[in-house]
Formats: structure tokens, C-alpha cells, sequence
């Protein structure tokens, strides 16, 4: 049984969560903070193929102990006229391995995501036929190994005409076929999305300009992904742009240069596709410049790589970036107007290389979106309470002067919770196994039926 104090405690938690009487003014409860309403993800590639640097695959179950939360199986290689299929690398155990591990991650509340394309890989639907074909044998390896969505890593462009149209056609129909908790995600390659230069006139003739200028235009040549990111925004879970592997820097819409592997690169891109952007589609029949609109923020993170000759950020640089998109504090020279609490995550390449530098990078990201997402349950000291007049505060002292710790507990978690009369807690004292008179709790039945009773 219960200590005396505790079992009234837990009583009174009952009579909380009940139909109670109502506290009068509005303002009678104080809220409870709970900013951000959502954690950013984190994402990793699993790659399934040998490694120079970190070098033969291992399998998947291995993953169950990290910190990440979305796991990426690179890759699916779509061959030809729509065909998609998945080869197991022999390293990564057996094929009913393989889907048992598929089966525990699940269990253990990770997404396991197959991703399609890569450095090698193409996506190119000519038609119709080849758009039912694709999802079709997609569909198959879902039911076959159990994945939980597909990730498009486009890393060569959309390759002819239709292709993008064709693409978003197949995304959708696969969305209806598997159902709407169908996870999709794209992983481009930044030149592909947000590659800049083209004359300043067409960037709202801005040349040059603060480092906090709004980021709402930029021309582009390669405007198939953003087309495509517009297209799918209604299926769309997250998009990670890969900002690494180019070397040729990001032109931003005020003509600043950023590099890769600095927090300006990480920032910059991401409020393009947050705050919205002009681009130029040069296969379209007008050439005037096409208002891309901002993408809801849980939609939007940044892709890293974690080493193996890239140009990639160490871990400070990552939490630097992702708190000034949040918490607008570790900035570099480019400041958000706002910050984004739903931000939607990060993406690393690789778990493969995170396993072979002992699991550090996510082990500090991880630290990191702890800090930025647990809530605060701190009533500001100046918020207002308004006593219910069918409560006194006789009970008050009662409770502190028989645990001050958990009242103060209790206090704090449920602001609503008035006193209890004296007249409920007549006859208490060590005697009174229950820290409550007889009397008392058929009173308390009385005013609150059965929620009241301390059994």
C-alpha cells in the first residue's frame, strides 16, 4: 500500500484527469510549455555494398542501439523502363535475416526506408506503362522485406522528357496503393536543387546585400527537383538536400557564396526552401522566373556526410546549424528572420561511417535534439492563477507539512489542482492508514462520484 501522503496524492491525480468543476476565468490555468511540438528526425544511410574506408557491410539488425531514427537501405537500383530491384549484399547475412532485422528495427519504433538511385542509379520514366511498372515492382519489395516508404536519391538529375512529371505520377499512385502512412522521402543533390548563379536581374536584380537579406529568389538551371519537390509537396515527409560532394560552393540569393561543410551552407540552403525561392526553368515554354513556395518546416532538413572523402562538417559545426534554424543562436554570418521549432531533421551519410568512428556523430546530433526538444514544465513566476471559490486553502499546509517535495511536484505538473478542503481531510493522522477520514472520502464521493474514492 501506498504511504499516506503518496495514496492521496494519487487521488488527487484521479480526480484531475475527471470531469471537474470549472475554474472560472480563462486564465485560471496556467499553460504548460511543450515547444518544440516535434523532434527533428534523424536520418541515416545503411549503405549495403562494400566500403574503401569503412569496408564490408554489416547487418542491419546492428543499427537497433544507435540514435537513429529513420534508417535509409542504399540502394535499389532501378534498371530499365521502370524495374526497380534490391540485390542484398551477401556481408549482411541471409535474405530472412535481413527482413527479420527489417521487422526489429520496426519493433523498436525506427523507420526503415529503401532508397532508390544513388551515384549510380537514374531515374528516367518515359511513360505511363513504365510509371505502373516502377510502382508495381516497389509495391513488391515493400510486401517482400517490409520497408516502411521509399527514399529518391537524385544524384544525376531527372533523365527525360516527362520525367519529372512521370516521377511525382508515381510517387502519388504508390501513396493511394500503400496508403497515406506511406513514408516518402527525396535526398538531391544540392547543385540539382539550389544551383544558383544566372544574372542578378533574375534574382529581383539584388547583387550583393546583407547577410541576413530575405532569401526569396534564385535562378536555377537544373529546376527539375524543385518542380519535383513542388509536385510532391502533398506526399513529401522529408526532404534532406545533400550538401556535400561538389565542392563547388552554393550561391545564395544575395550572391554570398557559402562552402561546404560550414553551418552558412547548412542554413542558407535550408531557408531557401523554407522561405521560398525564384527559379528559371529552361525547358519550360516561358523563361520568366517560377515562385517556388516555402515548404512547411517539418518537411525541410539538411543532408552531411559523416567522412570518406567528402567535404563534411565535424559534429560542432551540425549542432551549430541546427539550433540557429531552431533557437536562431549558433549562427554564422547568415541569421533566419524566424526560427523553426518543427524543423524537420538531419541526414548523414553514412551509419556505416558513424559505426566506424565509434557512433560519435550521432551520439552528439542526438544530444543535441534531446536539448532542443524537451519541454519545459516551468510556470513563469508573474502567470496569473485564479482560485476556484469552492475550494479554501486550508489543506495547503497539510500537504506541504507532509511532503513538501512531492506537493511541490505535483504543484508544478497540474496548475489546476486547488487544495483540499479541511473538511475532506478531518480524522487524519497516524492512526488513519488511508491519510484520509471515512467521512472524508464519502464526501469526496458525493462531489465527485466514483473518481473521488480512495480505494
Amino acid at each position: 500500500m501506498l504511504p499516506s501522503t503518496l495514496k492521496l496524492l494519487a487521488s488527487l491525480l484521479a480526480v484531475a484527469g475527471a470531469t471537474r468543476p470549472s475554474l472560472g476565468p480563462e486564465k485560471a490555468a496556467v499553460e504548460l510549455s511543450a515547444t518544440p511540438a516535434t523532434q527533428p528526425t534523424l536520418v541515416g544511410y545503411w549503405h549495403n555494398f562494400h566500403s574503401s574506408v569503412t569496408g564490408a557491410t554489416f547487418p542491419l539488425g546492428q543499427v537497433i542501439t544507435t540514435e537513429w531514427d529513420v534508417v535509409n537501405v542504399a540502394y535499389a537500383t532501378h534498371y530499365a523502363h521502370g524495374m526497380v530491384g534490391f540485390v542484398l549484399d551477401p556481408a549482411a547475412g541471409s535474405i530472412d535475416g535481413f527482413i527479420n532485422d527489417i521487422a526489429t528495427l520496426k519493433a523498436a519504433g525506427k523507420t526503415v526506408v529503401l532508397s532508390v538511385g544513388g551515384p549510380n542509379g537514374t531515374m528516367a520514366l518515359a511513360s505511363k506503362a513504365e510509371v505502373g511498372t516502377f510502382v508495381s515492382s516497389i509495391a513488391d519489395l515493400v510486401a517482400t522485406y517490409g520497408f516502411d516508404g521509399i527514399d529518391l536519391s537524385i544524384e544525376k538529375g531527372l533523365a527525360g522528357s516527362g520525367a519529372v512529371s512521370n516521377l511525382v505520377a508515381a510517387v502519388k499512385k504508390l501513396k493511394r496503393k500503400l496508403g497515406a502512412s506511406f513514408y516518402v522521402s527525396l535526398a538531391p543533390y544540392y547543385p540539382l536543387v539550389q544551383s544558383g548563379g544566372g544574372p542578378a536581374s533574375v534574382r529581383n536584380g539584388r547583387g550583393g546585400g546583407s547577410a541576413k537579406a530575405k532569401m526569396t529568389a534564385v535562378a536555377s538551371s537544373s529546376a527539375q527537383c524543385l518542380t519535383l519537390l513542388d509536385g510532391l509537396r502533398d506526399e513529401l515527409d522529408l526532404v534532406h538536400v545533400r550538401y556535400f560532394g561538389s565542392n563547388s560552393g552554393l550561391v545564395l540569393p544575395d550572391d554570398q557564396v557559402v562552402t561546404e561543410g560550414t553551418v552558412d551552407i547548412l542554413v542558407g540552403g535550408s531557408l531557401m526552401l523554407l522561405e521560398g525561392c525564384r527559379y528559371t526553368n529552361p525547358s519550360a515554354k516561358s523563361k520568366a522566373a517560377t515562385q517556388f513556395q516555402p515548404l512547411p518546416p517539418h518537411q525541410v532538413g539538411f543532408g552531411v556526410s559523416l567522412g570518406g572523402g567528402f567535404n563534411h562538417p565535424d559534429s560542432t559545426t551540425v549542432q551549430r546549424a541546427l539550433t540557429c534554424l531552431v533557437q536562431g543562436s549558433g549562427c554564422g554570418t547568415i541569421t533566419p528572420k524566424t526560427t523553426y521549432a518543427d524543423f524537420g531533421g538531419i541526414m548523414g551519410w553514412s551509419v556505416n561511417l558513424d559505426k566506424f568512428g565509434g557512433y560519435s556523430f550521432s551520439k552528439a546530433v542526438r544530444t543535441t535534439l534531446d536539448d532542443l526538444t524537451t519541454p519545459s514544465n516551468d510556470a513563469d513566476e508573474n502567470d496569473e492563477v485564479t482560485e476556484d471559490p469552492k475550494f479554501d486553502d486550508s489543506a495547503a499546509d497539510w500537504i506541504e507539512a507532509n511532503s513538501a517535495a512531492q506537493s511541490g511536484a505535483i504543484r508544478a505538473a497540474l496548475p489546476f489542482l486547488k487544495p483540499i478542503p479541511s473538511k475532506y481531510t478531518e480524522g487524519h493522522g497516524p492512526g488513519n492508514a488511508d491519510g484520509i477520514s471515512d467521512s472524508g472520502k464519502d464526501k469526496l464521493v458525493s462531489q465527485w462520484g466514483d473518481k473521488g474514492r480512495l480505494e
